[in-house]
């Protein structure tokens, strides 16, 4: 008995010593039971709430829902003491932004009112233990001021510990109970510990075993005295170690900061100047495509014609063969013509005249051929023609997006993103007269004003100065979307308007601010 009691004594040290750390960090996991299945709308207004695959740390957005659409519940779970809803496998939102519908929601017996516990040490954190005799932290912590709701509790000496969750226990000694707001608390101090006997379960003890612990407690008194005062000397001990190490620890962490700060700074001079080369590269780039994309178009259509040449001149050939193969035999009937007229004048005189009307129309014939051929040639060329001036347009209209000048400032990028109308939608596209993304719009257009922003839609986000809706000038940027996970950017041209590439399908177009696709917040880049 008197080992079971030390042991708890070693124990509760092991708090005293462990239990109060930084602020930093300090978070706590709670969970509960699933409840049973109804459903909810969305009442969130100020944007799109947010689909996460799961409750806890490390989530990723799946997709998005809009105010006043409904979903299923599948199930609840508190998570850091925020209810979650579960509306799809691997689906999760946060219940605060959801109304249960009365019609289907499942009836329950009124609640009772849960008992708390508050932080109630100034000085640090709260450590979260996995039990009250096991001695191993959670990792999780509270702080002063924070409340949790308990679900058991278990007395260990003299000392009371709180259920709050899963494998998480808190001492009485830094927390109040049922006071939330800390007025009939006085706050806890490291020293105020009043360290007790063996743990005590919170169910009724029978006579025997109170008898029992009773009798050991007594024998075992002065042994459990003597390993407090071990304890405590220890506890002082690695107090002040701890001390020593965290004022080292602050002279290092001065000394890394100042000489990061340094780095950042010649980081900084550094990434401008890489930033000023890189753009002029770009630009660099961006020419020798263009000229390279206009030499292969000049190739392709000399190619064309040279085709169109060599069928023409075979066509020609041919005819001229079959020609010659024509008049041979015109010739030799002639011969036989005369022949025969030697031998009766009258019939080679009917045979003459008929060798004269073939003749003649034969001659027809190949003229007639000989106009078809050149028309069909002539429209071939026209066509050819026809061709390569589009193609030349086209390329002369990519050219003059490029190297228009319009200006500086907030009329310049509207201008720009203007010039663009009409241009069809193109993911991750970027390039002006062929096809843009949302992200891809907005960082062109302020290019050509001379304001250089990221590419991506996130990272636009802090590009400028945040500004609500109804605080938009023309040339800000527009988005939807929560910050930090926005899907959407357009450009603000003023009059409630913005021009935007919406979606695949669609083409660079101009919309009016509405309710039914209200964008959430702006950011002036001007």
């Amino acid at each position: 008995m008197a080992k079971a009691k030390y042991k708890t004594s070693k124990h509760l040290s092991t708090y005293l010593a462990a239990g109060v750390i930084g602020l930093a960090g300090a978070t706590l996991l709670g969970t509960q039971q699933a409840k049973a299945a109804q459903t909810a709308k969305v009442t969130y207004q100020n944007g799109a709430t947010t689909v996460w695959n799961q409750p806890a740390t490390g989530q990723q957005p799946t997709r998005y829902l809009t105010k006043g659409q409904t979903v299923k519940v599948q199930a609840t779970k508190q998570v850091y003491g925020e209810e979650w809803y579960q509306i799809a496998n691997d689906e999760w939102v946060p219940a605060k932004y959801f109304q249960a519908a009365n019609a289907t929601a499942p009836k329950t017996a009124p609640a009772k009112t849960a008992d708390t516990v508050t932080g109630n040490y100034k000085a640090g954190a709260i450590t979260v233990w996995t039990s009250p005799t096991s001695g191993v932290a959670t990792g999780h912590y509270m702080v002063y001021g924070q409340t949790k709701s308990i679900t058991n509790k278990k007395q260990v000496g003299n000392i009371t510990w709180y259920q709050i969750g899963d494998n998480a226990w808190v001492p009485s000694a830094y927390v109040a109970y049922n006071d939330p707001q800390l007025t009939q608390t006085a706050p806890a101090s490291a020293t105020s510990l009043n360290i007790g006997s063996t743990a005590t379960s919170t169910a009724p003890a029978s006579a025997a075993q109170t008898t029992q612990t009773t009798n050991a407690a007594s024998a075992t008194q002065t042994q459990a005295e003597a390993g407090q005062q071990k304890i405590a000397q220890s506890t002082a001990q690695a107090s002040q170690a701890a001390a020593q190490s965290a004022a080292t620890q602050s002279a290092n962490a001065a000394s890394a900061a100042q000489a990061k700060a340094q780095q950042q700074k010649t980081a900084q001079s550094t990434a401008q100047a890489s930033q000023a080369a890189a753009q002029s590269a770009a630009t660099q780039s961006a020419n020798a495509a263009s000229a390279a994309q206009a030499k292969a178009q000049q190739q392709k259509t000399a190619q064309s014609t040279a085709q169109a040449s060599q069928a023409a001149a075979q066509s020609a050939a041919t005819r001229s063969a079959n020609a010659a193969s024509a008049a041979q035999a015109k010739a030799q009937q002639q011969k036989a013509a005369q022949s025969t007229a030697q031998a009766s004048q009258a019939a080679a005189q009917s045979a003459a005249t008929q060798s004269a009307n073939a003749a003649s129309a034969s001659q027809a014939k190949q003229q007639q051929a000989s106009q078809a051929s050149t028309q069909a040639t002539a429209a071939q060329t026209q066509q050819t023609s026809t061709q390569t001036q589009a193609t030349t347009n086209n390329n002369n209209a990519t050219q003059k997006s490029n190297n228009t000048n319009y200006g500086t400032g907030a009329q310049a990028a509207i201008s720009a993103a203007q010039s663009q109308i009409g241009v069809a939608y193109s993911w991750g596209g970027e390039t002006p007269g062929v096809g843009f993304d949302c992200s891809g719009l907005t960082q062109w257009a302020l290019a050509k004003a001379g304001v250089s922003i990221p590419r991506v839609t996130t990272a636009q986000e802090s590009a400028g100065q945040r500004v609500s809706i109804s605080q938009l000038q023309p040339g800000d940027l527009v988005f939807w979307g929560s910050a930090g996970s926005t899907y959407h950017v357009a450009l603000y041209i003023g009059n409630n308007q913005y021009i935007h590439a919406p979606q695949p399908g669609q083409s660079v177009t101009i919309a009016s601010i509405s309710n039914y696709f209200k964008p959430s917040f702006g950011v002036r880049v001007f």
